[in-house]
């Protein structure tokens, strides 16, 4: 019996538990605080420019474009939960549950259609 593959078993299992263990932290995270330190200013919502450290004005700053000012950034696992959720809420949208899928021109049952046969005054 090799005693080499049950390691390897055992190590890749160890793995899989620890990598799921942090994408589920990770994804827990990410739904309670979904705004993380912006990378670039530090979470100041400034940035030093350089300009000012060379002329002898002392040190510049301007706004941080990246994080428009807040210190904070949209964290990459919550633009995913987003972009799920985006699709989820247009599928949703599209299908009503006593009729089924609905073209685009198609309006809801109980409303009155749209009058295309008249212009903007009512008339015909």
């Amino acid at each position: 019996m090799n005693t080499h593959l049950g390691a390897a078993g055992t190590l890749a299992a160890a793995l899989t538990i620890i990598t799921l263990g942090y994408l589920l932290w990770y994804l827990l995270l990410c739904w309670i605080k979904p705004f993380g330190v912006c990378w670039r200013c530090g979470g100041d919502g400034e940035l030093v420019t350089w300009l000012g450290t060379f002329v002898g004005y002392g040190r510049g700053k301007r706004t941080c474009t990246r994080c428009h000012h807040t210190g904070r950034r949209l964290r990459i696992g919550r633009k995913i939960i987003n972009h799920f959720r985006g699709i989820r809420t247009e599928a949703h949208r599209a299908t009503d549950a006593r009729t089924g899928p609905r073209a685009p021109g198609q309006h809801r049952p109980g409303t009155t259609p749209p009058n295309h046969d008249r212009n903007e005054r009512g008339q015909r």
